[in-house]
């Protein structure tokens, strides 16, 4: 390369971080209809090809139970079988290697090596290249989000709301946007995010996670559960997770949702003719806006929903 091409890369490059670190600050202003989410749902659940379908799973919900309950409503795992094909996929496989970087107790400060910078680049890499996270693009970009205003800062800017650390406890650099939501943490007797079917299904194989699955409070099919469980002796009370979808789609569900609705704005949609919501809460700290968290709700048990997925 030239001097003059390295140069104008180099120009390139500090602009785009210019726009980052501008932005940093607050959630840009960006209006979306109800409708077009709903859209953007249903066009993502179409292209997830990567989904593990019903055939390829199956479930053991047992008993139902209620979050202030002390009895273990379930003598068996969750997950009762998912064919190991589907985690072979690339994003499942980039998305596994990455669990393995994180450190769950909040206050111990997180690991961070080439190893683990690496893992995240290579799942960030992996996911953008599906078809659901180039729509996403597409979809940020027509509407004249700041954040799409190249795919290099669209990258960027998903690595800084979801990867960049930050602190939960006494100022030490011990989380993250994905770790939460995906991982899990623990503090205080209690496990706090993960919104994960995969993460649930690999911890409750690994017998030195200490991990068990107590009954659900809400199930909907093979679709979405909240379950109640209890990690390392951390207890979670309820607990909810898409079934089945791919590590691809959870990431831009929770994202498109986390961008438009957030706090008391809730982001609406269907899956499978059943009614869902999106709560999202950012996190501010030191000038730069993070994911704090993000959760899915079910709606009503409605009669369209049962027929649906009854068939």
């Amino acid at each position: 390369m030239g001097f003059t091409a390295w140069y104008l890369s180099l120009l390139y490059l500090i602009a785009i971080l210019s726009d980052i670190l501008n932005g940093m600050e607050k959630s840009p202003e960006f209006s979306v209809l109800d409708s077009e989410i709903v859209n953007l749902v249903n066009q993502f659940r179409q292209q997830d090809i990567n989904k593990v379908d019903d055939g390829q799973i199956i479930l053991d919900y047992q008993e139902h139970t209620v979050t202030y309950d002390t009895n273990d409503k379930a003598k068996k795992r969750l997950f009762k079988w998912v064919d190991p094909i589907s985690l072979k996929k690339d994003t499942y496989k980039k998305w596994i290697a990455l669990s393995n970087e994180y450190e769950p107790q909040v206050g111990i400060p997180e690991k961070n090596n080439p190893k683990k910078k690496k893992a995240i680049d290579d799942y960030l890499d992996a996911v953008l290249n599906t078809t659901i996270w180039k729509s996403l693009y597409q979809f940020l970009l027509k509407k004249g989000h700041p954040y799409a205003k190249s795919f290099q800062t669209f990258r960027a800017w998903i690595k800084q709301l979801w990867f960049v650390e930050y602190s939960r406890k006494q100022g030490l650099i011990d989380s993250s946007g994905f770790e939460h939501v995906f991982m899990g943490e623990y503090k205080n007797g209690e496990v706090s995010g993960m919104h994960s079917w995969l993460r649930f299904y690999l911890l409750e194989r690994n017998a030195s996670q200490q991990f068990n699955y107590h009954g659900y409070t809400i199930k909907r099919f093979n679709i979405m559960a909240a379950v109640k469980f209890s990690w390392r002796n951390y207890i979670k009370r309820s607990g909810s997770f898409f079934i089945g979808t791919s590590p691809e789609f959870d990431l831009a569900l929770y994202t498109i949702c986390f961008l438009t609705r957030q706090s008391r704005d809730i982001c609406k949609f269907q899956i499978e003719e059943c009614p869902f919501s999106i709560t999202s809460y950012k996190l501010m700290q030191q000038g730069k806006i993070f994911v704090g968290t993000v959760y899915p709700v079910a709606g009503s048990f409605t009669e369209k929903c049962r027929k649906h997925n009854s068939l």
